[in-house]
């Protein structure tokens, strides 16, 4: 008989996996280059089969600055299921902040992803194409939680791309120069701002 808890061991168990690809694809990127390693080094580094790596990935580029497909269906999925007293901006912050396990790992993976992508321009593509997708999902699942039309109501649409960019632009900050203060501190705060019309400092 399953146990109830060994689904969620299971999922776990392929979220580190695919985590340990994209951090092995993306420091032997920083090391190497893009054109300096290929999946077989990738899978080495991450103590999995080159086979193992396809099920994750279609390419080094994919592991680099890919999507995870299950983790955006399931931030879309909590984004819908938020409380419906919380405001969007809310919502917003306990979806992508502080619903993540490890903040500020997630940071230094996305600042490395900035730094490969700065770096080699071929990465590009592969990341707008990621970011488009989350902005997309989770514009779709703010406009059925607030009950309207996304195709219609550009509200959804803005509200989502204003809070991405706070949080993109926060822990490029944070990684740079905010090591004295916790990231999720400063997101709180930059959220409450959003919240709050983004007043002029004092």
């Amino acid at each position: 008989m399953t146990s109830p808890s060994e689904p969620g061991l299971r999922e776990r168990k392929k979220l580190e996996t695919r985590r340990a690809l994209a951090v092995a694809s993306r420091r032997l990127a920083v090391e190497r280059g893009v054109d300096g390693f290929t999946i077989d080094d990738v899978a080495t580094a991450a103590n999995v089969s080159p086979r193992t790596f396809f099920n994750y990935y279609a390419t080094k580029e994919d592991a680099i600055v890919g999507l995870d497909p299950q983790r955006l269906a399931e931030m879309a999925a909590s984004l819908r299921d938020r409380p419906r007293h919380e405001s969007p901006i809310v919502a917003l912050r306990n979806t992508l902040v502080d619903s993540v396990d490890d903040l500020e790992a997630n940071a230094a993976g996305f600042a490395t992803r900035t730094e490969l992508v700065h770096r080699y321009p071929e990465l590009m593509p592969r990341h707008l194409a990621a970011t488009y997708a989350i902005e997309q999902a989770l514009a779709a699942a703010m406009a059925e939680r607030l009950g309207v039309d996304v195709a219609e109501d550009p509200y959804p649409t803005v509200v989502v791309s204003v809070a991405m960019a706070a949080l993109r632009s926060g822990m490029l900050w944070w990684h740079a120069n905010g090591q004295g203060g916790t990231l999720a501190s400063l997101l709180a705060t930059m959220f409450a701002d959003l919240g709050r019309g983004l007043p002029r400092p004092r």
